[in-house]
């Protein structure tokens, strides 16, 4: 089952991140997969995971290498409550050459983050090496200075509920809790 096509609150996962990126007003609107969804007429390009798809550091690795403006804002299917004002705000952080990642706790929020290009040579790298966690890659990226992070606040970490499984959807309704190039 493709999760993009879980529906929460009556939409499909996918249908709400691109309502939540057409906010933004970016010039393109890019899908990263394994392999082309049916939703795929819905966005400018799919940018499929080089073979073999080593999770979702295949998808953003791919979206890096592809990237020709300065950053790339990147955003799960799977995190239904993220808002465009919480984005703009994460782009308001943003540097020359360096992203932003949210972290909570000491760990990452690698997928609702925004990478410098020049992120894509240590995305190839750890995608070459034998540890492909983004928590993993996060901590490189740190170690380069190529992302800051930034502290989720209490009043934000609805934004971060993360939705994998139609279980995790039941329970989250049931009152329990758990890709855009950009130019600087």
């Amino acid at each position: 089952m493709d999760k993009a096509t879980l529906l929460y609150r009556g939409e499909p996962l996918w249908s709400r991140q691109l309502k939540v990126f057409r906010e933004l007003k970016p010039e393109t609107i890019w899908a990263s997969a394994r392999s082309v969804p049916a939703w795929a007429r819905e966005v400018d390009e799919v940018i499929l995971d080089e073979p073999p798809s080593r999770g979702p550091l295949s998808g953003i690795a791919a979206a890096l290498f592809r990237v020709k403006t300065s950053h790339l804002l990147v955003l799960g299917i799977d995190l239904p409550n993220m808002t465009a004002e919480h984005l703009r705000q994460l782009v308001s952080t943003i540097q020359p050459g360096r992203g932003v990642i949210p972290v909570k706790e000491c760990r990452f929020e690698s997928v609702c983050a925004i990478y410098a290009r020049e992120a894509v040579v240590a995305a190839q790298e750890c995608l070459a090496g034998e540890n492909l966690s983004l928590q993993y890659f996060a901590n490189e990226l740190v170690r380069q200075k190529l992302v800051a992070s930034r502290e989720i606040k209490r009043t934000e970490e609805r934004l971060y509920l993360n939705l994998n499984t139609p279980a995790d959807l039941q329970a989250n309704l049931a009152g329990t809790y758990c890709v855009v190039p950009y130019n600087e």
